[in-house]
C-alpha cells in the first residue's frame, strides 16, 4: 500500500512539474528591448515571482542586459544575469542608438552594437547609457574639416545640445588603415570612446575638456580595452596604441 501511495506522490509531482514547465515556457513576453537601467533599489529574484526567493538587490543607476521576459499576474517580469526583476516604474528601457545614414552606415552601426553585446556586454551597456544617435552626415559646412578634409569622429555637441539627444557623427570617409573585417570592431570601439566622451562632460570640468592631453587617453584606454577583449590580434590595438603615444607627445612635450 505504502509503495502504491508513494508512486502515486511521484506521479503527480511529475505532472505539476511538468505543467509549471508548460506553464513557463508558454509565459508571454511582455518586453522587446535589449537592456534596462534601474533608478532605485529592485529585489532579484529566482523565478518571475514576488513569492520566489529574494537573490539580491540592485544599485541606483545599474544598467542590465535582458535576457527573456515574462508577464505576471501583476508585473512584467525581466531576466537579468542575476535572476528575475520585476518591471516597475523606477526600470526604465535602455534603447539602442538610432543609426542615421546610409544602409551601409546602418549596417556598420548595427553589426558594432551586435559585437558589443556579444563579446563586451559591460561596453554594450555604457554605449547605450551615453549615445543616442550615431549619425553619418554633416549638418553644416562648419564641420566639413572633419567630414572630408580630415575624417574623423566627434560628438555633435551643437546639436546635441538643443535636444535630450546625445548624438555622435561619423563621416562617411571616417575610416583608418583596417580590413573589411575591422570595420565592424572600428566602429564599436568608437562609439565606446565618443561614449567615454559624453560621460567626461557630464563629470570633468571645462578645463579637463579644453586639454586634450587629459581628455583623449582615458577614452582612448577605455576603447581599446574593448578591442583586446574582442580580439586581441586586432590591428587596431596597435593603431590605439600609437594614437595614445601621439597624444602624449603633441601635447605634453
Amino acid at each position: 500500500m505504502k509503495f502504491h501511495v508513494i508512486v502515486f506522490l511521484f506521479m503527480v509531482c511529475s505532472v505539476m512539474a511538468q505543467a509549471q514547465m508548460a506553464q513557463s515556457s508558454n509565459a508571454e513576453t511582455c518586453f522587446d528591448g535589449s537592456a534596462v537601467k534601474v533608478n532605485g533599489a529592485m529585489n532579484i529574484r529566482e523565478a518571475p515571482t514576488t513569492s520566489s526567493d529574494k537573490t539580491g538587490t540592485t544599485e541606483r543607476g545599474t544598467a542590465f542586459l535582458v535576457t527573456d521576459s515574462q508577464q505576471g499576474e501583476t508585473y512584467c517580469w525581466l531576466q537579468i544575469e542575476l535572476g528575475w526583476m520585476a518591471r516597475t516604474g523606477i526600470v526604465a528601457p535602455l534603447n539602442e542608438p538610432i543609426a542615421d545614414g546610409s544602409s551601409t552606415h546602418q549596417a556598420l552601426v548595427r553589426n558594432a552594437l551586435g559585437l558589443l553585446r556579444r563579446e563586451a556586454p559591460d561596453s554594450y551597456l555604457f554605449v547605450l547609457q551615453h549615445i543616442t544617435v550615431v549619425a553619418m552626415d554633416c549638418p553644416e559646412q562648419v564641420y566639413s574639416w572633419v567630414c572630408t578634409e580630415n575624417p574623423q569622429a566627434f560628438l555633435d555637441l551643437k546639436y546635441s545640445g538643443r535636444t535630450s539627444e546625445r548624438i555622435i557623427r561619423i563621416p562617411a570617409r571616417y575610416e583608418f588603415n583596417v580590413n573589411a573585417r575591422e570595420r565592424t570592431l572600428l566602429f564599436a570601439q568608437t562609439m565606446v570612446h565618443e561614449a567615454c566622451h559624453f560621460e567626461q562632460l557630464e563629470n570633468e570640468s571645462v578645463a579637463f575638456l579644453r586639454d586634450p592631453s587629459r581628455r583623449e587617453p582615458p577614452c582612448m584606454k577605455m576603447a581599446l580595452a574593448m578591442v583586446q577583449q574582442v580580439n586581441p590580434r586586432s590591428e587596431l590595438v596597435a593603431l590605439i596604441r600609437r594614437a595614445i603615444r601621439r597624444i602624449r607627445v603633441n601635447y605634453t612635450s
